[in-house]
C-alpha cells in the first residue's frame, strides 16, 4: 500500500504488492500533482489499467494495495523507469522510507532471493531491540550473519556485547580472522582462536612478524623462526641488541636492574638475580 504519494511522496507506508504486467500510465487525479510525485507505470494491461483508474477515481489520496498484470518497468518520479522500480526525486536527500507499525513483532525489512535457493534480507528486527540485520533467510531474525544494535556495537555471528565482535557459527570450533594484503589475495595475516590457543600468522613463507611501538618494530620473529629484539634481523633463534653491560650481577642489581632483567658481560647473556 502506497499512502499520501502526493502529500509526502518519498513515504512509503506498508507493502507493494507488484505481481503480473505493467507501461504507460500515471497514478494521480489532483491538477496540482508535479511529474516529480507521480507513479508512472510502463505498458498495463487492461485489467491493470482500470485497477489504476479506479482508485484515481476515488480520489488523490486512495490506497493502491496490490496491481496485478504487470510484466514491465514501474517509476516513481520518472516516467522513463529504466528497471523494475526506478525512483527519482528531485532533492538534495532521496531515500526510501519505510515504516513499521506498532505491534511488537512489526518488523522493516527488504528481501533478496534468487530462483528460491540463496536468500537474503536486510532490516530491523523490531523483537529484538530494533537491532539492525542482515540475515541469510527471509525472515531477518533468522541466521543472522551481521547485527548492529542501538548502542552501535556490532556483531558478526554473534549479537554484540562490546563495540565490535565475531563468532565463529561454522562449527569447526575455531574462529578465523583473514587480512588479505593484495588483490589477488596470494597472502594474508589471521587470527584464529583454537580450542586451547590462539594463533596470529601470516599464510607467506616470505614474510614475517613485527611487533611495533608508535610504528618503530620491538620486536622481530623472521621467516626461519629467529627472535629478534632490538633488531630485524636475528642471525640466530634468539638475538637481544642493546642490553646494558655490566661487569657482574652486584654491579647490575646496583645499575638498577631487577631479578629477571637481562645484561651481558663483555658479549655474555646474563640475568639478574638475589643471592
Amino acid at each position: 500500500m502506497i499512502r499520501d504519494h502526493i502529500q509526502n511522496p518519498n513515504k512509503v507506508e506498508g507493502d507493494l504488492d507488484v505481481t503480473g504486467n505493467v507501461s504507460g500510465a500515471t497514478y494521480g487525479s489532483d491538477s496540482s500533482v508535479t511529474d516529480a510525485e507521480l507513479l508512472y507505470i510502463n505498458t498495463l494491461t487492461s485489467n491493470a489499467q482500470d485497477q489504476i483508474d479506479s482508485k484515481a477515481a476515488a480520489g488523490a489520496n486512495s490506497d493502491i494495495t496490490s496491481l496485478t498484470g504487470l510484466n514491465s518497468n514501474v517509476g516513481i518520479g520518472t516516467s522513463s523507469p529504466d528497471a523494475p522500480l526506478h525512483i527519482d526525486k528531485d532533492n538534495t536527500v532521496n531515500h526510501i522510507h519505510l515504516e513499521a507499525g506498532t505491534g511488537t513483532d512489526d518488523d522493516v525489512t527488504i528481501g533478496f532471493e534468487i530462483t528460491d535457493t540463496e536468500k537474503f534480507s536486510i532490516g530491523i528486527d523490531n523483537s529484538d531491540g530494533d537491532k539492525f540485520k542482515i540475515s541469510n533467510r527471509l525472515s531477518i531474525g533468522d541466521y543472522p550473519r551481521l547485527i548492529i544494535d542501538t548502542s552501535g556495537n556490532v556483531g558478526i555471528g554473534t549479537s554484540p556485547e562490546t563495540i565490535f565482535e565475531i563468532k565463529d557459527t561454522s562449527g569447526s570450533g575455531s574462529g578465523y580472522i583473514k587480512f588479505s594484503g593484495d588483490v589477488d589475495n596470494t597472502y594474508g595475516t589471521y587470527w584464529i582462536m583454537g580450542e586451547s590457543v590462539l594463533q596470529i600468522g601470516t599464510d607467506s613463507s616470505s614474510r614475517g612478524i613485527a611487533l611495533q611501538i608508535n610504528e618503530v618494530t620491538k620486536m622481530t620473529l623472521d621467516t626461519s623462526g629467529n627472535v629478534g629484539i632490538g633488531t630485524t634481523s636475528p642471525g640466530s633463534k634468539l638475538a637481544a641488541v642493546g642490553l646494558p653491560e655490566y661487569a657482574d650481577n652486584a654491579a647490575a642489581k646496583t645499575g638498577g636492574l631487577s631479578d629477571g632483567d637481562f645484561y651481558h658481560t663483555a658479549g655474555v647473556l646474563k640475568v639478574t638475580y638475589t643471592p
